[in-house]
């Protein structure tokens, strides 16, 4: 609670917070808590803080969470998007929700569980839950591109740019035309 309420622009509180961060995780592996009990503790930790970087869990607590530990999280973070309401697209007024931080710390934590195990096609069904803005279709095409799946990169393109013909964004073109 301190830390959302310090003035940070000099980036010290962040880096101590990285450091112990750092250390939890460390302590994480050498006492190798039972795995499906830490990721619970860990994404309620991890949800509980508006500036944990969601996306770094996995990184750093892969080893102490270990192949059961991280379907699990990957799981109950599932599990709670699913609680969440579809995000189509809305009005520009209307873009964000008061869902928004919990629904990109739960997609980051359950895609980084998928990039972990290489598994793009859970990748990609976690990206088409949020389909509210064009850069969202962007993303589609850019994991599909990078896995060698240029067909279906197109497909999305093309339904992106038709999706936000009123609010183009050149860079679906630019994946049309390249």
């Amino acid at each position: 609670e301190a830390a959302m309420n310090m003035d940070d622009s000099d980036g010290h509180a962040g880096s101590v917070l990285w450091t112990l961060r750092g250390m939890h995780a460390k302590a994480a592996e050498a006492v190798k808590p039972e795995p499906r009990a830490f990721a619970a503790k860990l994404l309620h930790f991890v949800s509980s803080l508006d500036f944990f970087e969601a996306g770094q869990i996995t990184g750093h607590y892969a080893d102490a969470l270990g192949a059961v530990g991280l379907a699990e999280l990957e799981r109950l973070a599932l599990e709670a998007l699913d609680k969440l309401p579809s995000k189509l697209r809305k009005a520009k007024a209307d873009i964000a929700d008061e869902y928004s931080s919990d629904r990109y710390s739960l997609t980051q934590i359950a895609e980084d569980c998928a990039k972990l195990r290489g598994d793009v096609d859970a990748q990609l069904a976690l990206k088409q839950r949020d389909l509210s803005d064009a850069y969202q279709y962007l993303s589609i095409v850019e994991l599909l591109r990078k896995h060698g799946r240029a067909a279906e990169a197109l497909k999305w393109a093309k339904e992106g740019m038709f999706v936000f013909e009123d609010d183009p964004d050149e860079r679906l073109t630019l994946a049309c035309v390249s």
